[in-house]
């Protein structure tokens, strides 16, 4: 696991061995500039985040898809933003669907290189999407109603 990521242990966030508390923002939605990119110019962009660091922020949410040098940018100015290939995913079901999606997914891909029907590529392609519905909630199950029930108190 990089240490330059934040990872979840137990109800807390940490950055390394030390504990992070988070102190963020939302940055964006911006307007796409002429190179149709969705974040400010690079010198504004450093601008935003001197005084952002300056204030004590050192997490960033966006909507859109940040490119590489922003995030590398934020990191350099002491934020302890997520790389861009890795996620931090919190909750344990969410993980847990995420890791089971990816297993059909590979398991789609190794169908695919050896030329298997499509049947055999198509099976754990729907097991992949039945699991991310299931985040979504565009699919759920009798176990996940039973979590949510147990977890919110309805009706007192």
């Amino acid at each position: 696991m990089n240490p330059d990521c934040p990872r979840a242990h137990g109800k807390s966030l940490f950055l390394g061995d030390e504990k992070l508390y988070v102190r963020g923002v939302t940055y964006g939605t911006f307007r796409p500039n002429d190179e149709t990119q969705d974040f400010p110019a690079l010198e504004s962009v450093a601008d935003d985040f001197a005084a952002m660091a300056a204030n004590g922020i050192n997490c960033l949410r966006t909507y859109t898809v940040p490119p590489r040098w922003l995030l590398d940018l934020h990191r350099f100015l002491g934020g302890a933003a997520v790389e861009s290939s890795g996620l931090l995913i919190t909750n344990a079901r969410h993980h847990e669907l995420l890791r089971q999606t990816s297993i059909e997914l590979r398991a789609a891909l190794d169908s695919i290189t050896k030329a298997q029907s499509e049947e055999m590529v198509l099976v754990p392609l729907h097991n992949a999407l039945r699991y991310l519905g299931e985040i979504t909630g565009e699919t759920t199950t009798e176990e996940i109603l039973t979590q949510i029930f147990s977890t919110f108190c309805i009706g007192k």
